[in-house]
C-alpha cells in the first residue's frame, strides 16, 4: 500500500509538472495531452524498486514456469545453495522472474525461519545473500533485482524478484551460462545460449 501510494505520488508530480507547464504555453488541451503524456514517460523512468509488489498469494499453490521457480530452503550443507545462484542468474538471462524461497514443489508455504536463526536477522541474512550474488554472478546484476519477506502465519518467506539483464550474465567460477527454459533452469554452452539470447532479442 505504501509502495503504491509513493509511485502514484512520484508519478503525478511529474505529470502535474508538464501539464502546468503546457497550460501556460498552451491552454488546458495542450495540459491535458501534456498530463497524460508526462505519466506515461514517468512509469518508464521511474527506477524499479518503486514499481508495486504482486501480492504472494497469486504465486503461492501455483505450477513453476518460466518466471515463476520454487526453492525450500535458502541453504545446503556448503553454504547458500547454488540453485539459489543458478535460478537468479537464469531469470536474468531470459525475462525475469519470481523465485520464492521457502516454498516447497507445490507451492505450498513451509517458511525458512531454521536459514535465519543462523543469521540471529533478516538484515544479516539479506546482506550475506547479496555477497554471495556478487561473488558469483557476473557482471554485476545488484540493480536488476530485489528481495522481500513475507509473513505467512508466522512463517517467513523470502522473495527474489529478478529483472531481465540487458548483459548476458554467467557463474563465475563455472564459466557457465544459465537460462530459465520453460520451468527449468538449464545450463548452456556458449554457443546455444548466443544463439537462443538472439532469438529471444529478436521476438521482441
Amino acid at each position: 500500500m505504501f509502495e503504491n501510494k509513493k509511485r502514484k505520488l512520484k508519478l503525478n508530480g511529474v505529470a502535474g509538472g508538464l501539464g502546468v507547464a503546457a497550460l501556460v504555453m498552451g491552454g488546458p488541451f495542450a495540459a491535458f495531452l501534456a498530463y497524460g503524456a508526462g505519466y506515461i514517460i514517468a512509469d518508464k523512468q521511474l527506477p524499479d524498486e518503486d514499481q508495486p509488489w504482486k501480492p504472494v498469494n497469486q504465486l503461492l499453490y501455483a505450477n513453476e514456469n518460466q518466471k515463476l521457480e520454487y526453492k525450500e530452503c535458502l541453504f545446503d550443507k556448503k553454504g547458500i545453495s547454488k540453485g539459489i545462484i543458478k535460478t537468479i542468474s537464469g531469470f536474468a538471462n531470459a525475462k525475469g522472474g519470481n523465485l520464492l524461497v521457502g516454498v516447497n514443489d507445490a507451492g505450498e508455504p513451509v517458511g525458512i525461519n531454521l536459514d535465519i536463526k543462523k543469521f540471529k536477522s533478516l538484515d544479516k541474512l539479506e546482506l550475506a545473500l547479496r555477497d554471495c550474488i556478487s561473488k558469483n554472478i557476473a557482471p554485476n546484476i545488484a540493480k536488476y533485482y530485489r528481495f522481500r519477506f513475507e509473513n505467512l502465519d508466522g512463517m517467513i518467506l523470502l522473495r527474489i524478484e529478478v529483472n531481465r539483464s540487458p548483459q548476458k550474465v554467467f557463474i563465475k567460477n563455472e564459466g557457465h551460462f544459465y537460462m530459465r527454459v520453460g520451468n527449468q533452469t538449464k545450463s548452456l554452452s556458449a554457443q546455444d545460449f548466443y544463439t537462443m539470447h538472439s532469438d529471444d532479442d529478436n521476438n521482441i
